[in-house]
Parts: structure tokens; C-alpha cells; sequence
């Protein structure tokens, strides 16, 4: 078995955590809470670790609200623990905080349950000071450490994608209309992920980016693989107009094409076909200003 290499992610999760325990003795009553919220808080871009590590800080304050006011009325009652639950999970779908669920939870039934040694007052407010201790930690080495690049991986994936587009295309061409286009649609799926990530990062970076160009391109891989799926849909013989034919030949440099020759037949495909390499044009366009 081959082990994988260590991730920089979980590198800097580790430095984290021990950055968060070994000031925890100063900032925080209990350094584990602290600990859990500096974990949750290193994603793979600046924004999701923001958006996560203050979500579980939400979710923190839900769940000691909820617990405290079960705990008013009537603490440890099975019922009341069952509707603090259910009002602890609604308070977080409401506010769009799904990932704070778990820890809101694990709060209100720490209070609820009396798993605690303090007031409950006192254990929800200092429960949510350790959380946002470890998020606020985690951030910062997220945001100083080895950040990723995502302008150069986007760039190396639009490169992979247009090869894998000039390949698909090409080959589809010389085997009359038989296209990969399941490796064009993971290449695809690939890119935009990356992409997503960029466009998380763009307030947290110094990085000049023509985002319109970028998307442009994506919008053309897209594009082309949709009326490759248009292609493949058709079931009957398919044959290719003298236009199509010429500009196949001009684009590729190919001398012979195993194509049946007809101007008046196959007119859904020979569509689909002018739009796929129109659109090949344009990317090559693209490249010269990217």
C-alpha cells in the first residue's frame, strides 16, 4: 500500500492547534473547545474558513440560548431535551449555519444534560469565548501559511482544459463523431472547483485577475460540451456539409476525412458541429490574451 503525502492543509492544522493549546492556558477556560473551533476554522480558502469557523461559533451560541432557557425551566427532563433539539437545530437551519449543527447540539446537551460543573450562564458564554479563540487562531494560520495559489492552479487547469478540448475534439472529428465526452465533463467540473476557490480568495489576495476572460473560456467549455452531448444524442447516419468539411480540414491540417459528404442531410448535426469548432476558434483567440 502506497501512503499519500501529508497535505498542507493538515499541516496547518496542526501548527494551529498547537498554537491555539499553547495560548489557550491564557485566552480560554477549556482549551478543547478552543482546539475543535481552530480545526473546523482551516479550510482550503481564507473565505470557507471564515465562513465555517464563525458558523460553529453561531452554532455555539444557539445551542447555550436553548440550553439555558431548558435549563430554567425544568433541566434534564427528556421531553424538554427532545423540543431543545429540535428548536437547537431549527435555530441553525433558519440562519443557514448547518455546519454549526453539530457542535449547537453537543452544547445544549452539555447545559441541558448538567455535563457541567459551572453555572450555566457562565458555561455557555466562556463556551462560546473558547470556540471563537480556536476559529480566530485557525483563521490567521490559514491566512499566513502556505496559501494556496489559485490563480496559478486556475491557470494550469484552463491549460489542461484546453488540451483535453482540442483533444476531444480532434479525435471526434477523425472518428466521425465518436467524442470522450465524459473526459471532457470531469476536466470541466475540475476547473470550475478550482475556479470557485479563486473567486473565494479574490478579497484576500493581492492577485490582479480578468475574471471576465476566465469565465468566458469556462463558458465556451461548457458550451462545447453541450452540443457534444447534442451529438451524441442523434442515432441515425450522420453526414457532414462541404462547409464543415472545409473547415475541418483548414483547422486541423488533415487532408482525409472519413466522412460522408452531403449538404442537405444531417442539418441537426452539422449545427452542432459549426458550433463546436466556432467555438475551438474563439478559445484559440483567448489563449493569445491569457
Amino acid at each position: 500500500m502506497k501512503l499519500q503525502k501529508i497535505g498542507m492543509r493538515t499541516v496547518k492544522t496542526g501548527i494551529a492547534v498547537s498554537l491555539c493549546t499553547l495560548l489557550a492556558q491564557y485566552l480560554v477556560q477549556n482549551p478543547m473547545f478552543a482546539g475543535v473551533g481552530c480545526v473546523a476554522s482551516v479550510q482550503d480558502t481564507v473565505k470557507g474558513s471564515l465562513k465555517l469557523g464563525f458558523n460553529r461559533v453561531k452554532g455555539t451560541m444557539i445551542g447555550g440560548l436553548v440550553g439555558f432557557l431548558c435549563v430554567l425551566i425544568k433541566p434534564g427532563d427528556p421531553i424538554l431535551g427532545g423540543i431543545g433539539i429540535m428548536a437547537t437545530i431549527y435555530g441553525c437551519t433558519i440562519l443557514g449555519i448547518n455546519s454549526g449543527i453539530i457542535v449547537s447540539s453537543v452544547t445544549f446537551l452539555s447545559i441541558h444534560l448538567g455535563i457541567i460543573t459551572s453555572n450555566p450562564a457562565y458555561y455557555s458564554i466562556h463556551r462560546v469565548m473558547d470556540t471563537s479563540v480556536g476559529v480566530v487562531i485557525g483563521v490567521i494560520i490559514n491566512y499566513i501559511l502556505a496559501r494556496p495559489d489559485y490563480l496559478e492552479l486556475t491557470d494550469k487547469s484552463l491549460d489542461n482544459a484546453r488540451k483535453v478540448v482540442g483533444e476531444c475534439v480532434k479525435s471526434g472529428i477523425i472518428n466521425n463523431g465518436v467524442f470522450d465526452r465524459e473526459r471532457l465533463r470531469k476536466k470541466i467540473s475540475k476547473l470550475e472547483t478550482i475556479y470557485s476557490k479563486l473567486i473565494d480568495e479574490m478579497k484576500y489576495t493581492k492577485n490582479q485577475v480578468n475574471i471576465e476572460i476566465i469565465e468566458n473560456e469556462i463558458s465556451l467549455y461548457k458550451s462545447i460540451n453541450h452540443h457534444i452531448k447534442s451529438i451524441q444524442l442523434i442515432d441515425e447516419e450522420i453526414y457532414i456539409n462541404n462547409e464543415n468539411y472545409l473547415k475541418i480540414k483548414e483547422m486541423y491540417n488533415i487532408d482525409i476525412l472519413n466522412w460522408k459528404l452531403d449538404n442537405d442531410k444531417s442539418p441537426v448535426f452539422n449545427y452542432h458541429l459549426s458550433k463546436i469548432l466556432e467555438k475551438i476558434e474563439t478559445i484559440d483567440t483567448l489563449k493569445s490574451i491569457i
